[in-house]
């Protein structure tokens, strides 16, 4: 993505003419445009069933979930790959986990986060 200039020339059926430009300027603000939840609903109704991470302009991505004896339940380096709430193949019971989170946006900038998420049923 970069900053592109565009044209357009305009001619009126009387053949009058004109030219409008514009530049449009492209901001990859990664870090600010990063949604990570903090709490799911893993219970099959189709809505908010899977922890995704969403953002713009990302590369690379990172994150794991841990349950509260700092155990790893899930981790994933796709941002196209979002958590259950299972471990094990296992459907976790409701409780709240923490994160880690760790993107390098495409500009080079990375972003740390770290917190908790609640998975509720």
């Amino acid at each position: 993505m970069e900053t592109t200039p565009y044209s357009v020339d305009i001619i009126t059926p009387e053949g009058c003419t004109d030219t409008r430009s514009v530049q449009v300027v492209v901001i990859a603000d990664c870090a600010n445009n990063l949604f990570f939840p903090n709490a799911f609903t893993p219970n099959n109704d189709g809505r908010n069933d899977v922890l995704f991470l969403r953002g713009a302009f990302v590369d690379e991505v990172y994150f794991a979930i841990y349950n509260r004896w700092g155990e790893k339940v899930f981790e994933s380096t796709e941002i196209t790959s979002g958590w259950d709430g299972t471990y094990k193949g296992e459907q976790l019971p409701p409780d709240v986990f923490g994160y880690y989170l760790r993107v390098t946006c495409i500009d080079g900038e990375e972003y740390y986060e770290q917190g908790n998420v609640s998975l509720l049923r």
